[in-house]
């Protein structure tokens, strides 16, 4: 346990190693350096002791208890000396008025603690050198004629100058180890505000007397930037006097290495919760993409909905898509959104490289390997995909960097993104071939494979229909069936595949040559049908003529032949005029059919 201490008692040196010990020099006195109050006995604890006049460190003084000797002294000073002179006041006994003997025994003192509190103050001035050699961190200490009076043992492992070197130095000289030329350092901001300075350093604080602030030491250690924080307060005696300053330099380079690192961290993982979230939303968005695409009607539909979903999805990217012609082999465009230029509307798959490639293929400028889509003043980036199913590519998907995202082209086709795109390009093959399939089967379940016209079937279950609708509105529908005059002198003399192209080439005349809400059929053979919604018998009857006047102006050819001049008869019946039974309106048109063959053909009969 520390000896308890009086605050107006002191102690001898005692100490063999003391001059003033050897020199049996009453004056040799030591002051406790640091003192912590008691508060239930009034006294004060001494840790370590100084001597005033040998000027010896006596217990190891530590760095932390200077600094606290530096803060606390000049205070306990002053309660010495009140507590002296109430002492004086209170008519001390006389015996305190002793000496202290050579032993270190306790006497007391009260003359000569008032008389050295002011040697204190001048002894840290003279030994400041001895004092900041106690901090860890490399510091230094200048006059107020900016001359160097303390240099310390870290701030010459810093910098590599001793301080034999620059102790006593002026004009700046403290600045050469650090920048390699004179110039002021934020010690110099305590005198005045110098933007020029404060420039220089990040995060400039002032508090009080101090100031403090960070700088990059540019090329400092072995050609690498540090990064120090420094502190600078000035130095005043007890009598309030101005005696220098002091400035105090740790380097930061390690810890703001860690704290990037935790910044970068942070932004990593940042960036990472942000993708997560845009991965979270896009693949909400592909999910309801996929349940409308498995809701499309038609084919031109699901093209519609793939276009605002791309928009939604890749919102800097324009494009289109073609799809797989069987008949031409050529990819031909179904689709386009956004500003995409493109160079031809159909083109081979030889000219694309990802159909080639087989795989996505990307570039960010265009180069000799581009692809021939683009326009020869295309300068972006894009995508191309091929979309593949059932291990064939039945069409391709084009993308291409808008212009005001050329700036974030590296993000925009990230491999992250890339990879999605793949994702979204098989979720886009397989609901076009799904509904592809689909129309293809519908379309064979409806219709005739030869002409394209719908088939029986699917005429009955119309007319059905359409009769019902039509007794529900009460209008009328008319019935107009007719057939090739001769048609099986055309069989025999041209052949059988003359005959075919015979049918298609009437089956194209009547699709062109009736309204859009008229349905045509083929019914059998050589016979067609046309069910005319709303129509009565006056109109089904002025189509029919129509009909039978344009058909002798058709030319068909097959192959580099001439099938000769076409004539058709025409059978017409109406609902409710003829008949409100769906099959007895079609016997009704037949009957009137038959009429018109019996009659010469190439005439149109009204049913009775």
């Amino acid at each position: 346990m520390p000896k308890k201490l009086h605050c107006w008692e002191a102690l001898k040196c005692g100490k063999k190693e003391c001059p003033a010990y050897e020199n049996k020099d009453d004056n040799c006195w030591l002051i406790p350096d640091t003192l912590c109050h008691d508060k239930n006995t009034d006294d004060f604890i001494s840790k370590t002791k100084l001597c005033l006049d040998c000027k010896v460190f006596i217990n190891n003084i530590t760095p932390s208890s200077l600094k606290r000797t530096l803060r606390i002294l000049p205070l306990q000073f002053d309660e010495y000396e009140n507590r002296l002179k109430k002492q004086n006041k209170d008519n001390l006994p006389a015996s305190q008025g002793k000496k202290a003997d050579k032993t270190g025994k306790i006497l007391p003192c009260s003359d000569r603690i008032i008389k050295n509190a002011n040697h204190l103050s001048k002894f840290f001035i003279e030994n400041l050198q001895d004092i900041i050699e106690f901090i860890p961190d490399p510091t230094f200490a200048i006059d107020n004629d900016k001359k160097v009076m303390a240099w310390n043992e870290a701030i010459e492992q810093m910098t590599g100058v001793k301080k034999a070197d620059i102790i006593g130095k002026g004009d700046y000289a403290y600045a050469i180890p650090f920048y390699g030329y004179k110039r002021p350092l934020l010690i110099d901001l305590l005198n005045s505000k110098d933007e020029n300075i404060e420039k220089t350093y990040i995060n400039i604080k002032r508090k009080l007397n101090s100031i403090s602030g960070e700088v990059i030491l540019p090329s400092f250690i072995k050609g690498n930037d540090i990064h120090i924080f420094a502190i600078a307060s000035p130095i005043y005696s007890r009598d309030g006097t101005r005696l220098g300053a002091i400035q105090i330099i740790r380097d930061i380079t390690e810890f703001k290495a860690s704290e990037k690192m935790v910044l970068d961290i942070n932004n990593q993982l940042r960036d990472w919760a942000n993708n997560l979230e845009k991965t979270t939303r896009d693949l909400g968005t592909l999910n309801t993409f996929t349940k409308l695409m498995q809701s499309c009607a038609n084919i031109d539909e699901a093209y519609d909905i793939v276009s605002h979903s791309m928009m939604e999805l890749f919102p800097a990217f324009s494009g289109c898509i073609y799809m797989y012609n069987d008949k031409t082999n050529l990819f031909d465009i179904t689709t386009k959104w956004g500003d995409c230029r493109i160079e031809e509307n159909s083109f081979k798959s030889s000219n694309c490289w990802a159909l080639r490639l087989n795989r996505i293929y990307f570039s960010k400028t265009r180069s000799g390997h581009s692809c021939k889509l683009l326009p020869g003043d295309f300068s972006g980036g894009y995508i191309c995909l091929p979309l593949v199913a059932q291990r064939r590519s039945i069409g391709l998907l084009h993308l291409q960097v808008n212009k005001e995202f050329l700036p974030s082209l590296e993000l925009e086709i990230s491999d992250a993104r890339q990879q999605f795109l793949i994702i979204l390009g098989e979720n886009i093959s397989l609901s076009l071939y799904s509904i592809q399939l689909r129309e293809t089967l519908r379309f064979q379940a409806i219709r005739d494979p030869l002409t394209g016209l719908f088939n029986r079937r699917y005429m009955e279950e119309t007319l059905k229909r359409e009769l019902q609708r039509a007794k529900r509105k009460k209008s009328s529908c008319g019935l107009i069936m007719f057939d090739i005059d001769h048609f099986k002198r055309f069989n025999d003399t041209f052949g059988h595949e003359a005959g075919d192209t015979m049918l298609k080439e009437i089956a194209s005349f009547v699709k062109s040559n009736i309204r859009a809400e008229d349905i045509a059929s083929r019914y059998g053979g050589e016979e067609f049908l046309i069910t005319m919604p709303d129509a009565t018998v006056q109109i089904t009857q002025e189509r029919a003529e129509k009909l039978r006047r344009e058909v002798k102006k058709l030319h068909v050819m097959h192959g580099s032949q001439y099938l000769g001049a076409v004539t058709m008869s025409f059978g017409v019946a109406a609902f409710p005029n003829h008949a409100e039974d769906w099959e007895l309106l079609i016997k009704a048109a037949d009957d009137a059919l038959y009429r018109a063959k019996a009659e010469g053909r190439d005439k149109v009969v009204v049913a009775e």
